[in-house]
């Protein structure tokens, strides 16, 4: 969203459920804790994201040391996903470059890309093909991609980025007709 805000998106596939749909679409938010009701009790709602009631990095996300001693494994509260205080507790902006990222990461690094290139748009006074108005109204959708057919041919609204090119390099410049 800006250098110090993100928001994260969650995906879940099923092959013969349409998860999309309601009512199976609101379970799955219910059982991930992802209801709107949810994420404003643990205050990873835009709305809550800065109100100091809310678990959050200025009060060590409500951590129970005691709780901790007696077994309670993070000692955070319940609804508090820790991925969400792994994430946010190194900072509004992360030195990557002590990162070491495994075979397993290429989607992690693809996605910095993506990230990249969406700054670059808007850098350059273009709006970005990931922008949403209201990012609560994303939904998925469910289908098998017949033979002959892409995942693009289900999602018109899909808008692919624009791929940067190659800045100009002596080596290419030189084989390039004058």
């Amino acid at each position: 969203m800006t250098d110090t805000r993100t928001l994260h998106y969650f995906v879940w596939w099923d092959e013969e459920k349409q998860l999309g749909l309601e009512p199976t679409r609101s379970a799955i938010l219910r059982d991930g804790n992802l209801t709107e009701e949810l994420l404003i009790q643990m205050g990873t709602h835009p709305d809550t994201w800065f109100l100091p009631d809310k678990p959050n990095r200025m009060n060590n996300y409500r951590q129970d040391r005691e709780a901790m001693k007696n077994g309670a494994w993070t000692g955070i509260p319940p609804l508090v996903p820790e991925d969400v205080v792994i994430l946010s507790s190194s900072g509004a902006i992360r030195d990557r470059s002590k990162e070491i990222l495994a075979p397993a990461d290429i989607g992690v690094a693809r996605l910095y890309r993506v990230f990249l290139r969406l700054a670059d748009a808007i850098a350059n006074g273009e709006e970005p093909s990931a922008l949403y108005s209201n990012p609560m109204t994303i939904a998925g959708t469910h289908f098998l991609v017949p033979e002959g057919k892409t995942w693009k041919d289900f999602v018109p609204e899909h808008v692919p980025l624009k791929k940067k090119e190659a800045p100009a390099t002596a080596s290419n410049k030189e084989s390039q007709p004058a």
